[in-house]
């Protein structure tokens, strides 16, 4: 029948498309690897250490993932540094206490709201509070893992022409519930593949909140159209890493990703906090991608390609998957043969994660692919669907 081998022809074009983009991604973050370790290796006469400020926002924060947030960034080895930490109006006494105590012990700076402004008005404060050269953003629930963390983050800055470089985020807290540990693995992939494979093109499309690093010159340009962002006539109260990354690709700065500037951070131990939490990512990576779009002519070669591959096949994929849904129903063996394939082609990325990390990542890897698959995927519509709510949906 016709209409059969039409199906039969979109889901292989989907197959081949989806393969090679992700031969596309693998091949430029192994380039990535490649660069970041002559960097790592290579010994210099003059060590690039310019002033840095970290920017610590937090609210409600429990104080001992507080207090190991604080202690990790005063801490660290990196010798020109200072460190402002922004309470948020918290109505949780013991986090400004704890604030107050690291305060004796180390040499940081800490504004507190009598009432809660939220996360971007918290980040707009502490960038005009800030006196380095760079501006270094963590989520008040990180940690920094390695004493040269900082020295890593900031190494790419050299170039005169990056605005933001991403520090590379993994999972606190992956022992505490299923769910943290299927996210590990989605973080590694996060990191080691997709954001590595942006980076060698300059193009990373989200600086991550909890370790990340702007050249502040290159910010203050642009910081009041940040906290003034306004989208479908609602103010936005999430994605300002994203917002930011866009505005340094927006005008023409590279943005880099940093493999050896290591940070951990708590991600959601919940099945229902996890689907809030990827809610509002979606929301913010709808919006965007929307200005993307509108500037997409002005970026390089490689980031165009990307955008279109990508788009091209997240929506092939959406129908493929309905189609795949139609097939299983049909109980017809050859049909049934195709949904399997689509699975399969839609599992890949999760599956590279299994064969690279045959251990117990790699299995988490293969689960977070089911759930991506059959409710992460679908979250993308209901965001859409919902943007004008700009609720933080965490809290």
């Amino acid at each position: 029948m016709e209409w059969m081998k039409a199906i039969i022809v979109f889901i292989v074009v989907y197959a081949v498309l989806t393969f090679g983009y992700l031969m596309y991604r693998y091949f430029f973050s192994v380039i990535h690897s490649v660069i970041e370790l002559s960097h790592h290796v290579r010994k210099k006469k003059t060590i690039f250490t310019p002033k840095v400020s970290i920017i610590i926002p937090c609210y409600n924060e429990e104080p001992q993932d507080l207090e190991k947030c604080i202690v990790s960034a005063c801490d660290n080895t990196y010798p020109n540094k200072e460190v402002i930490v922004i309470d948020d109006g918290s109505k949780n006494k013991e986090s400004w206490k704890t604030i107050e105590r690291l305060q004796k012990k180390y040499n940081f700076r800490a504004i507190k709201f009598k009432e809660n402004m939220g996360k971007r008005w918290g980040m707009y404060v502490g960038f005009k509070d800030a006196t380095g050269e760079f501006v270094v953003t963590m989520d008040s629930d990180s940690v920094i893992t390695n004493g040269h963390s900082l020295m890593e983050l900031v190494k790419p800055f050299e170039d005169p022409k990056v605005g933001a470089v991403s520090g590379n985020i993994q999972v606190l807290n992956k022992d505490r519930s299923l769910m943290a540990k299927i996210q590990w693995a989605r973080y590694w992939l996060a990191f080691h593949i997709e954001k590595s494979s942006q980076s060698p093109y300059h193009g990373v499309t989200c600086c991550s909140g909890p370790f990340s690093a702007y050249r502040k010159e290159y910010l203050m340009k642009y910081l009041d159209r940040w906290i003034n962002q306004i989208f479908l006539g609602q103010r936005c109260t999430y994605g300002d890493d994203r917002g930011l990354t866009t505005l340094m690709l927006e005008h023409g700065y590279k943005v880099k990703f940093s493999k050896y500037a290591l940070c951990v951070t708590n991600v959601p131990e919940t099945f229902r906090k996890f689907t809030k939490q990827q809610i509002r990512w979606k929301k913010s990576f709808i919006r965007e991608n929307y200005y993307l779009l509108k500037f997409l002519h002005r970026l390089n070669p490689y980031m165009k390609v990307e955008f279109v591959w990508f788009w091209t096949i997240f929506l092939m994929g959406f129908t493929a998957k309905l189609i795949a849904f139609g097939m299983l129903l049909s109980g017809n063996y050859t049909l049934i043969s195709f949904a399997i394939m689509i699975v399969f082609t839609a599992m890949l990325h999760y599956i590279y994660a299994f064969v690279r990390n045959p251990g117990r990542i790699g299995y988490y890897g293969i689960l977070y692919g089911f759930l991506n698959e059959f409710w992460v995927m679908w979250l993308f519509w209901y965001s859409a669907f919902t943007l004008k709510e700009t609720a933080w949906g965490t809290r």
